[in-house]
């Protein structure tokens, strides 16, 4: 592993930014020194800290990338779901060159990354937050998708909330050992299908359930941890 969540997150205090550390720690734990674990691998319930705030990015047919799952926190940012939206969605328009850019890195030159964002809240109030963007091997082994997450200092605001891009941080990933692929266990695995606009739905204890319309993001510790899921044709 080539750096520790210490390492890679310096400034972070760790009681502020637990999801971004959560997230992290899980993702490098999967990998086992490969350069990016399976999508099939996650399983929610090993993140269930950081589930709300957590997305998965995947490569469309025409290239684009476009959101696969969002945790009921991050649809909250927009006041709607992002299933099937492009992935710049929640980055203001002046900074989705920069981090589309970033994103298409990810297929040919897999890194970590972590961007510092900036946004303004009820009253223009100066909103911070951190986005982690971790790439993942799709069926066919190439890099297609990206493990998300977003970690925001302020529960106040009201939708849309786009975000300015203040700093980003690249890290090399480096690879060890070789990996048995007989040890991954099945997480979230699921067949290719294009991006369909159906009801929305979210992941409660293993079951699909009609989602609610977010308004705005919960409380802090009010345990709600939810990803909106693609249903597949």
């Amino acid at each position: 592993m080539e750096n520790t969540v210490t390492e890679l997150f310096p400034r972070i205090p760790t009681h502020r930014d637990r999801v971004i550390i959560d997230l992290l720690s899980y993702w490098e734990q999967l990998r086992a020194g490969r350069m990016a674990p399976m999508r099939s691998e996650i399983d929610p319930r090993q993140i269930n800290s950081a589930l709300g705030h957590t997305f998965i990015l995947e490569t469309d047919r025409v290239g684009g990338i476009r959101f696969r799952l969002a945790g009921i926190n991050i649809c909250d940012l927009l006041g709607m779901e992002l299933r099937g939206m492009p992935a710049h969605a929640l980055i203001d328009p002046m900074f989705r060159e920069s981090f589309d850019n970033a994103l298409a890195t990810m297929a040919e030159d897999p890194r970590k990354i972590e961007l510092r964002l900036s946004g303004h809240g009820i009253h223009h109030a100066h909103i911070t937050a951190r986005m982690v963007l971790l790439p993942m091997q799709g069926p066919d082994g190439k890099i297609t998708r990206i493990l998300g997450g977003i970690a925001v200092r302020s529960p106040l605001f009201d939708p849309p909330l786009r975000f300015e891009i203040t700093e980003k941080i690249c890290t090399r990933i480096i690879t060890g050992p070789s990996f048995d692929s007989q040890i991954a266990q099945p997480g979230l695995a699921e067949s290719p299908a294009a991006f369909m606009h159906q009801h929305a739905s979210q992941l409660r204890d293993g079951v699909q359930v009609p989602r609610r319309q977010p308004l705005r993001p919960p409380r802090a510790g009010s345990g709600c941890a939810h990803l909106s899921l693609v249903e597949n044709s």
